[in-house]
């Protein structure tokens, strides 16, 4: 599932919103800042987390990075951790409503929540889905 880079693209669905601004100001330094910006809008789309050590299209760093008013090469400390990269997949989740949805249940229960407007966000090496328009 692969990651936005063309602009209409990232302007879809990598423009950050205030909530999104308010959240990351928490974030202290702008290497950590960047990273998170760049895992909620994977998460958002395509529906995944970046995987341990993934670095998203240039364009995508480049088009957060500016938004956030940082420089695209603190991208290069941010070092997707484990600890790390869990403890900002937790936040976003969190946060932003995301919920984890073991592949072996149901997929009507999946579709239930769905229509309540919960989002959901799954990851497995063969099933990933994202909330309502999207899956693959």
């Amino acid at each position: 599932m692969a990651l936005p880079s063309e602009e209409r693209d990232l302007v879809r669905h990598c423009t950050l919103g205030a909530e999104d601004f308010d959240r990351l100001r928490e974030v202290r330094a702008p290497h950590n800042r960047l990273g998170h910006a760049l895992l909620l809008c994977a998460m958002r789309h395509p529906g995944r987390a970046l995987g341990p050590g993934e670095r998203p299209p240039v364009a995508m760093v480049s088009w957060v990075a500016r938004q956030l008013g940082v420089d695209a090469d603190v991208l290069s400390r941010w070092s997707n951790r484990a600890q790390t990269r869990r403890e900002q997949i937790s936040d976003i989740m969190k946060t932003h409503g995301f919920m984890t949805l073991n592949p072996r249940e149901r997929f009507g229960e999946w579709t239930a929540l769905q229509k309540r407007g919960v989002r959901i966000y799954i990851q497995t090496p063969s099933v990933s889905l994202k909330g309502t328009d999207h899956i693959a």
